[in-house]
Order: C-alpha cells, then sequence, then structure tokens
C-alpha cells in the first residue's frame, strides 16, 4: 500500500498517499485487488494539478469480484466515493473534482 512518509517532500508521494487512503477506507477490498494507486500531474492544467486515475480499473475489479458496495454502479461513482473520501483536513489536496 501507499503509505506517506514525512522525510519524503514529494508533492506526488503526498498525493498518492492521500488518495490510496481514501481508497482503502471507501473501498477496503481494493487493497486485495492489485490496484497500482499513484498520482499523476495533470497534463492539461485546466483538469488541476493531480490527477489519479485508479477508478475505471477499481470499478472493473470490484465488479468482477462480485464486491461493488450498494449504490456503486459506475466508474464515476466509484470516482466521486474516492473524492468523498478524501480527508479534507489533508494538507495537500483541495478542490477535489
Amino acid at each position: 500500500s501507499t503509505t506517506y512518509d514525512p522525510s519524503n517532500p514529494s508533492l506526488l508521494q503526498a498525493a498518492s498517499a492521500i488518495f490510496a487512503g481514501a481508497i482503502f477506507s471507501t473501498f477496503p477490498m481494493a487493497q486485495s485487488l492489485g490496484i497500482e494507486i499513484k498520482a499523476f500531474k495533470c497534463k492539461d492544467i485546466k483538469h488541476g494539478d493531480y490527477q489519479c486515475n485508479v477508478a475505471m480499473p477499481l470499478f472493473q475489479k470490484l465488479k468482477g469480484a462480485g464486491a461493488l458496495p450498494d449504490g456503486v454502479n459506475t466508474p464515476q461513482q466509484v470516482a466521486q466515493a474516492i473524492i468523498d473520501g478524501v480527508d479534507k483536513a489533508n494538507p495537500v489536496l483541495c478542490e477535489l473534482t
């Protein structure tokens, strides 16, 4: 799993750890599905500074395992659940969409 290492000042590593925390708290089974959780710098600034492209593969793996939570039926709903799961007090990410 991706964890935050305060001795590593990388914003990408910190963002990845924040996304991983949100994903694992929202979808606990994700830890056993072998999905790489990594933040990337957005290529187009109109989309923000960082992104995490795990919603589609996570949706596919959860669906394949019969483990989609009630009310989650699309990759967009997975993405929104991840956004909703991000700790709003984190010192790195804000204005998540």
